[in-house]
């Protein structure tokens, strides 16, 4: 069993421990080919939950994962590499089973914001090549704080630690301290840490970029995956399409926060209601 950060610990040292503040786990990235002009998406993608739910997500996620010896990830499991390469396939699918039931069972909520990169290019085509990562991780802070407003909470903003942490920092930053129109969404973020997958939530983060990813890849292509069909209740994801990149391409720069927050709930996360009729979908 790999060496690993105790989330209750790590929550006791920070400024915030012993205060009502929701847990937002956090984990960006941009999928891994090799060729720029191949690369389809930029994902960022979070669970989140209070302190006692992560808590115990978090020892249960450590019980299914303990015979482990690195870190889990998602795409490793799912596509039986690194680790897993000497799984059996059934293997595989039974252990991201079990950890979907942690997710499901402690009713911990999924975010998602996903930018088609070559899309982005369309629409900006002088922008630079880290700006789609970027508005990903600024969106998905813009809903976070309306999450908060919703919830009438705080939120403590945890990310796994890279080379975009001083532009997470920068982004944290402009998203606090941004001006929204909505007086009750204002500094909303609480405070911001940083660190790896041997921090068991960031691990249950991994999945929930790798979600947002596969839902935007396989929209009206794939049927909804397994893992997402299971959580769908709880999971709020956006993946722009070009309205809305023409939406923010109005408002002014691609990574402004007011051009973000100004582009409309159509382009935000929304709550999903379902039925066997019906399918309602509720701005946060």
């Amino acid at each position: 069993m790999p060496l690993r950060i105790d989330f209750a610990q790590a929550e006791r040292g920070s400024r915030n421990s012993g205060e009502r503040v929701l847990q937002a786990m956090i984990h960006a990235y941009v999928d891994d080919s090799g060729d720029d002009r191949k690369q389809e998406y930029a994902v960022c993608g979070a669970v989140w939950g209070d302190v006692f739910t992560m808590k115990v997500c978090e020892a249960q996620w450590g019980h299914e994962t303990s015979s482990l010896q690195k870190p889990f990830r998602s795409t490793d499991c799912e596509c039986q590499q690194g680790q897993f390469k000497t799984w059996e396939k059934a293997d595989c699918d039974n252990l991201m089973s079990r950890l979907v039931g942690v997710l499901l069972d402690n009713r911990i909520a999924l975010l998602g914001s996903t930018v088609d990169i070559q899309l982005f290019k369309k629409v900006f085509p002088d922008a630079k090549k880290d700006d789609p990562i970027r508005l990903a991780t600024r969106h998905l802070l813009v809903s976070m704080s309306k999450i908060a407003r919703h919830m009438n909470e705080h939120v403590h903003v945890w990310f796994e630690s890279g080379p975009e942490d001083a532009d997470i920092l920068r982004a944290y930053n402009e998203v606090r301290s941004f001006q929204f129109p909505n007086p009750s969404e204002r500094r909303r973020l609480s405070s911001l840490t940083f660190g790896d997958k041997t921090l068991l939530p960031l691990q249950a983060a991994d999945f929930a970029a790798r979600e947002s990813f596969k839902a935007a890849q396989n929209f009206r292509k794939r049927p909804t995956r397994k893992p997402l069909s299971r959580l769908w209740g709880h999971a709020m994801m956006q993946c722009f399409d070009e309205e809305c990149l023409r939406k923010l391409k109005a408002g002014g720069d691609p990574l402004s926060i007011g051009a973000i927050n100004g582009m409309g709930t159509d382009c935000h996360p929304a709550m999903v209601e379902a039925t066997p009729f019906s399918v309602k979908r509720i701005p946060i």
